[in-house]
């Protein structure tokens, strides 16, 4: 009898188990890399937002209460190479920008499609658009 009821809990753990260890998914990474427009050389240790949109999924349907997407915002520093990278960037449509202190973000990329696969972009911005604008006279 007890032979039996420890089978059936053995069973039933290993069956959670795989259910809820099937259903794990690997990192996505985001690599990105900002160079000047006038040189091609990295900008480095420039603060950067990635802003959006994800795509809806098949919950998203389900809870139709919900908005059609989730606002997305997430932040990053480009190294000495010009280069950032963003783990588990869910799907959708982004913008890339570049922060200043006290001032508007700049696009870098107005646009890109992200398909959650890992992925590389790239964009090129004019050292002055950097510059703060108190230094622009």
């Amino acid at each position: 009898m007890h032979r039996a009821a420890f089978i059936m809990v053995l069973s039933f753990v290993l069956v959670f188990a795989l259910i809820v260890g099937g259903h794990a998914e690997s990192p996505s990474f985001l690599y990105g890399k900002v160079q000047t427009s006038e040189t091609g050389m990295p900008v480095k240790n420039q603060p950067v937002v990635i802003e959006g949109h994800s795509n809806w999924t098949t919950i998203d349907y389900i809870k139709f209460w919900q908005k059609p997407s989730k606002e997305i915002r997430v932040h990053a520093v480009t190294d000495d190479q010009g280069t950032f990278q963003v783990l588990n960037l869910p799907a959708g449509t982004y913008t890339l920008k570049a922060l200043r202190i006290g001032e508007e973000p700049v696009p870098i990329i107005r646009e890109f499609k992200w398909d959650g696969n890992t992925n590389e972009i790239a964009g090129k911005i004019s050292r002055e658009k950097l510059e703060p604008s108190e230094n622009k006279k």
